[in-house]
């Protein structure tokens, strides 16, 4: 977007009238005064400052302009706030990359879904089988009204002669998904269904869900297709009901439908949120850590629902959420669950809900014949894989040790009363699991070892030498390395580039193409260092020397040593850490021929290459100066 527009905006945006409409504001002199809308206060340390356009929390400390206000009250991105914020003033924003007329495309299709939720609505309304079946489901009136549930009638035209009638053009109505062209011509997608209208997390209906009210009616579920405003990869059914419940809670509940989205926020559960027929995915995760880490995942029980869980675990590790998992009885869905025992029966059920690893290795327990020695044999390969799929070291000592506590008590159980094969048995397992998971089992190609290590200290604030970084410094993307370079030590840069070489391929093969093992000062890395330029080459075979580092049990002290680094990773960090390498080594270099000179004298070649090295040492100064 440009900058005017951005600029308009906050200049025409009242800030105390934004604010006011989320919190009280008294006027404090110049200023206006109130409680915090982000955390629990007694005594307001809220200030807005309208004319400067300005808000400041004094207890927790967030401020910001009227863009930063709605990004954390909303959990909105910036260009989403700002489209709020500009479609409230009147304006025109073009988000970036976007042209004018893609952007009133988007608009024409929030309107036509605008204009078929009310007409649903509306036909709801007038239709008493359908409000029948829906109070047989158990939905209240004001459930009906919160969620804008509606009503497509059972002819194939209804919805496409009322849009005419509303001016719609049917190429806007097609788009949007809600008409369809057939040998015949235009007719409507959604035919005699309760429809649950998609909305975006602003409000806005964006696609449609129908469900059959006929036991036989096939599809159950009939959801409109993907368009310029709707992704299901993207959306979170009930998020924008959702979004300041999860803030309360802490935690997000997830579930897998309409229903049981409903169901549960009818019955007071209002942090939950439900896929579209789709798994989970990083831009999922995305939208809900706006709100919270902490993610409840409550499933049917059946083996869709565990396997999606399994796929998932390593995406939730990634982006550093904490995942639990509801097991309902009998494998209950949450709909049937909540009018089968009730609110507090379902809030007991999340309360007892299992870390995710702990609900996978069991899954994988019940999928095999534990009482033979093939059957546990099956259950530890499949279990120790789950294990082995966490890039986190830490995180997979710990599960193992959890998978570890689970055979010891399974061994019980095959050996009851007999201690000392229940023992055997045990030492022998847990040997496997530990001989798969150090052999790498399913972890054993080269990229994966690579990814081992990519966010396994990165949000760490203290930096690679041990130190503590100030308590207000936060370092993060590619300043914090370049910000310890400058500070820091040779040592420092050292270490940085050899966790890099062993973390990604390209940085492997950039490092031994720009240095040497004497680049290398520090003693405890310089075995390390030897090991990688041990066979020069580039590309795959400098990759190929960093993998057979991380998989060498020899290497295993300095390989952790390396690993353990905090400074985040980044292409400027491992650049600048680099030219420090560089520069390090060619001013040790330099004073190395310049003792030499003092002592026994140089010959001419040692002599050019001083007068090289002064040169290229005193040219770089004077760029860095």
């Amino acid at each position: 977007m440009a900058a005017d527009i951005v600029q308009e905006v906050k200049l025409r945006t009242d800030l105390v009238e934004l604010i006011s409409a989320y919190v009280p504001l008294r006027r404090a002199g110049r200023t206006h005064k109130g409680l915090c809308p982000f955390h629990s206060e007694k005594s307001p340390s809220f200030v807005v400052d309208g004319e400067r356009g300005f808000f400041k929390c004094y207890g927790c400390g967030k401020g910001g302009d009227c863009f930063t206000f709605i990004q954390e009250k909303e959990g909105l991105s910036f260009p989403e706030a700002g489209e709020l914020l500009a479609r409230r003033l009147g304006l025109e924003w073009v988000r970036q990359g976007e042209t004018s007329e893609r952007r009133g495309d988007r608009e024409r299709l929030h309107d036509v879904c605008a204009l078929a939720t009310r007409f649903f609505r509306q036909c709801l309304e007038r239709d008493a089988a359908a409000l029948e079946y829906l109070e047989h489901r158990g939905i209240a009136a004001d459930t009906l009204e919160q969620f804008q549930l509606g009503y497509a009638p059972p002819t194939y035209e209804a919805l496409l002669r009322w849009l005419r009638t509303q001016g719609v053009a049917l190429e806007d109505a097609e788009a949007a998904d809600l008409v369809l062209r057939s040998e015949s011509g235009l007719r409507d997608r959604f035919v005699a269904r309760i429809i649950f209208p998609i909305f975006d997390i602003e409000g806005r209906p964006i696609a449609f869900g129908g469900r059959t009210m006929r036991p036989d009616g096939i599809p159950k579920y009939l959801n409109s297709k993907e368009t310029a405003i709707f992704t299901k990869g993207r959306t979170l059914y009930g998020l924008h009901a959702a979004r300041p419940s999860i803030t309360a809670a802490g935690h997000a509940v997830v579930v897998e439908g309409y229903m049981d989205l409903i169901a549960l926020h009818q019955a007071g559960v209002a942090e939950s949120v439900a896929t579209l027929g789709t798994a989970l995915t990083e831009q999922h995760i995305a939208l809900i850590k706006r709100f919270t880490q902490d993610l409840v995942l409550c499933f049917d029980g059946d083996s869709a629902g565990i396997r999606a869980a399994e796929r998932s675990a390593p995406m939730f590790e990634q982006a550093g959420c904490t995942v639990r998992v509801v097991s309902l009885p009998g494998g209950a869905d949450p709909d049937t669950f909540i009018r089968n025992h009730g609110l507090e029966a379902f809030r007991a059920a999340v309360t007892r809900a299992e870390p995710l690893i702990d609900f996978l290795i069991r899954a994988a327990r019940g999928r095999h014949h534990t009482q033979t020695s093939e059957g546990r044999l099956a259950f530890v390969r499949e279990a120790t894989r789950l294990v082995a799929q966490s890039s986190s070291h830490l995180t997979r000592q710990e599960h193992t040790t959890r998978l570890e506590r689970v055979i010891g008590g399974l061994a019980d159980e095959w050996y009851p009363g007999d201690p000392r094969s229940a023992l055997q048995a045990r030492d022998a397992l847990i040997q496997e699991v530990r001989r798969l998971l150090h052999s790498g089992g399913p972890r054993s190609t080269f990229q994966h070892s690579f990814q081992e290590t990519r966010k396994e200290f990165r949000e760490r604030p203290s930096n690679w030498l041990g130190q503590s970084a100030p308590s207000r410094v936060r370092y993060s993307g590619v300043r914090s390395a370049p910000m310890l370079v400058n500070a820091g030590t040779r040592f420092g840069a050292e270490r940085y580039v050899l966790r890099a070489a062993l973390s990604e391929p390209e940085w492997a093969a950039r490092l031994a193409s720009a240095a040497t093992r004497d680049h290398f000062s520090d003693p405890a890395l310089q075995v390390l260092a030897a090991a990688f330029f041990e066979d020069p080459g580039e590309g795959s075979a400098a990759s190929e020397r960093a993998a057979r580092i991380l998989r060498d049990p020899a290497m295993a002290e300095q390989v952790s040593a390396v690993l353990m680094v905090d400074a985040p990773l980044s292409e400027e960090g491992f650049e600048r850490c680099l030219t420090a390498l560089d520069r390090d080594w060619k001013q040790r270099r330099l004073a190395a021929l310049q003792a030499r000179s003092v002592s026994e004298g140089l010959g001419e070649r040692e002599a050019i290459e001083i007068r090289e090295l002064l040169s290229e040492l005193g040219g770089r100064q004077r760029r860095e100066d």
